[in-house]
């Protein structure tokens, strides 16, 4: 009875250690970043070891987050094909369920032959742990529920490992709306598909103008243009922000905004608790 005892333990801090480590470098961060700010005068010995200490900390914070999945987005084998330009990077990734959607019509240029034509994808948008944050349909269109959206323009297809499944995507963006999630959107790749394809049912003129929704899985990515460095102080250099006071961010895993204390790079401090999120600034 004591070795189960002791394994149900050990299991159980097994699961909580993660979360009391985090809480810790949360509020060592915390504590660190208030001193550095309001108690240290600038251009001393100990502000520069306060930096120190600060970037330290930081970088400890963020490898935890990466090694736990937390900020990282972990791209499949993508084709060189539809590789987005040189200067993007992935900054949101979107799993998608829903259907495609298919009409019975003529050929445009065969107008006694019928075919299942495509009309416009319907699909929740949600992030790895299952938590919705927007839709996708026709244009096509991919919509936050910020109220940010983006449209895309298919540049490069590829059948992809599936052959029974609809084709991976590489589109442009061809038009945002919003200061949301969806606003800085230059390219998006749409992969991992599961069915979609159209029908094999007949289709002719007696059945014409018949819809029909096909199930299907993706994964988009969404990519944005690698931001460029102004000239700025050394600290700043260092990664530490220029703006000090809370801000809403967009965190890069979905969800809704919050409002974050910058730790400097793409790291925010939720001001409501928790761990640090990379977040994308959003316009005030």
């Amino acid at each position: 009875m004591g070795g189960d005892l002791n394994e149900t333990f050990m299991g159980s801090f097994a699961v909580v250690a993660p979360a009391i480590l985090m809480l810790l470098i949360t509020n060592a961060i915390s504590g660190i970043v208030f001193i550095y700010v309001f108690v240290v005068p600038r251009s001393t010995p100990e502000r520069r070891a306060m930096r120190s200490l600060c970037v330290f900390t930081c970088a400890l914070s963020v490898s935890i987050l990466a090694g736990s999945g937390c900020a990282t987005i972990a791209l499949p084998d993508i084709p060189s094909t539809l590789r987005p330009p040189a200067g993007q990077v992935v900054y949101l990734e979107a799993l998608a369920s829903g259907v495609q959607i298919y009409e019975c019509m003529t050929k445009p240029a065969e107008p006694l032959t019928y075919e299942w034509g495509f009309r416009a994808p319907e699909a929740v948008l949600v992030d790895r742990s299952g938590n919705p944050f927007g839709k996708h349909y026709a244009g096509p269109t991919w919509e936050s529920e910020d109220g940010s959206t983006v449209v895309g323009e298919v540049k490069a297809r590829d059948p992809g490992p599936n052959q029974s499944a609809i084709p991976w995507l590489l589109l442009d963006a061809k038009a945002t709306t919003g200061r949301g999630m969806f606003s800085q959107a230059k390219s998006i790749q749409r992969a991992q598909t599961v069915g979609g394809v159209a029908p094999s049912d007949p289709c002719n003129a007696t059945n014409a103008k018949q819809v029909a929704r096909v199930p299907y899985t993706a994964t988009y990515y969404f990519y944005r243009t690698v931001p460029k460095r102004s000239s700025q102080s050394q600290e700043q250099d260092m990664g530490f922000p220029a703006k000090i006071g809370p801000q809403p961010v967009m965190p890069v895993t979905g969800g809704a905004p919050v409002m974050g204390i910058p730790l400097g790079g793409d790291m925010y401090l939720p001001v409501t608790g928790g761990p640090p999120v990379v977040g994308i600034p959003l316009a005030p």
